[in-house]
């Protein structure tokens, strides 16, 4: 039987959510078999007490929580938001490296990214979210210096074989920590800042940010600092 609260904790902070990909994320949460068949009229109840909304507007169906649902999740016992400095980075040029090189080639590559970010991140108070393959996901204490950091990781990827320009993103926001992972407007908002960034290039929000950009897929505008990674001036 599939738990109300293991779905409600599944959905918390996450984007509209096929069923599939919904019952491979309660299953790893909470240990337990889930199928669509045990999860459907779970959805259905919950939908019921207007704690999750539907859309069937496409085929697989997604769902996602009401604002009524994330009030519920987190009386469940879910994280709470936390002021976090965000930091996202991916390495330039790494789809045609693949390419041209191969995936296992490609794969070196991206863990030895990884390791380093790791390092970085733990020199700095705090740790790595998640690999994204050539791209990573740093959580970081608030106050931390994302620019030292960036360049520090910038110098150690360029003195690779072969050498490594980044692009990258910080932000400081709440998201929300739920199994080991952040979810929320501000991880999505430093992700598409990072897609943003040239190479070499750091986007910063914070006080000091003035240029408004557009973020593709977030409302309203976001004021941003860019900075370059190969400078020594902020």
């Amino acid at each position: 039987m599939v738990a109300a609260r293991d779905v409600l904790q599944a959905l918390l902070g996450q984007p509209p959510t096929e069923g599939f990909e919904l019952c491979r994320t309660v299953a790893a949460a909470s240990g337990r078999r889930c199928t669509p068949a045990q999860l459907l009229p779970r959805l259905l109840v919950l939908e019921s007490s207007g704690l999750v909304q539907v859309d069937r507007t496409g085929d697989p169906h997604r769902y996602a929580l009401t604002p009524q649902g994330t009030r519920a999740a987190y009386a469940t016992g879910a994280a709470s938001p936390e002021p976090t400095l965000l930091v996202m980075a991916d390495l330039v040029g790494f789809t045609s490296f693949t390419e041209r090189c191969g995936d296992s080639a490609a794969h070196e590559q991206a863990s030895r990214f990884t390791s380093l970010a790791r390092g970085a991140a733990r020199s700095a108070g705090g740790g790595l979210v998640k690999s994204l393959g050539d791209g990573v996901l740093l959580s970081l204490p608030p106050q931390a210096d994302p620019v030292r950091l960036l360049r520090g990781l910038a110098r150690d990827v360029a003195a690779q074989e072969p050498a490594w320009r980044l692009h990258a993103a910080a932000h400081v926001g709440c998201p929300i920590r739920h199994g080991g992972d952040v979810f929320g407007r501000d991880v999505n908002l430093v992700a598409r800042l990072c897609d943003a960034a040239t190479a070499d290039e750091v986007l910063l929000t914070g006080d000091e940010a003035r240029e408004a950009v557009t973020v593709p897929g977030l409302e309203g505008t976001t004021r941003v600092r860019r900075v370059r990674l190969s400078s020594q001036e902020v």
